[in-house]
């Protein structure tokens, strides 16, 4: 229930309204996580053509 409140406000902070975090499926959630997840990349992998 604490990861639920969490995820909403969260939500409401991003700027979505009420209503539409209501109509969020879980699908709709997983992708806005890998969306904003903090991701970690190399440069060698982000530009392989300068090594």
């Amino acid at each position: 229930m604490d990861r639920l409140d969490d995820i909403y406000k969260v939500r409401l902070n991003e700027g979505y309204k009420l209503y539409e975090v209501d109509h969020m499926t879980l699908d709709d959630l997983d992708h806005l996580n890998q969306i904003f997840a903090e991701k970690e990349q190399y440069i060698d992998e982000a530009f392989p053509f300068l090594f």
